[in-house]
């Protein structure tokens, strides 16, 4: 028998009859809660990483115009010259 899912798909389940006992039920509701805590543990350890991804992108993009505003203050002071391709500022501009 085929039953849709919530994303989209199809899972297809061998009907049986089993008698279950008391225990069995409860083992299997046990498992079952555990499994569903442990999923919504993980989407929110991905929702931080996620977030932490976003946050480690903008971090190194300051450092970048960090550097290059040091290196641009330091070496050319006085006038505002295109960096070297091998300085930090190769890819940022520099301050005027």
């Amino acid at each position: 028998m085929a039953w849709p899912l919530p994303n989209g798909t199809t899972a297809y389940y061998e009907l049986r009859c089993v008698a279950l006992t008391d225990r069995q039920v409860m083992l299997l509701v046990r498992n079952i809660t555990t499994l569903r805590r442990a999923e919504a543990a993980l989407r929110a350890r991905l929702d931080d990483l996620s977030a932490l991804r976003v946050l480690e992108a903008q971090l190194s993009d300051s450092i970048d115009y960090v550097a290059c505003w040091m290196w641009a203050s330091r070496s050319h002071a006085s006038r505002a010259v295109r960096p070297p391709d091998s300085s930090p500022c190769s890819r940022a501009v520099t301050p005027a």
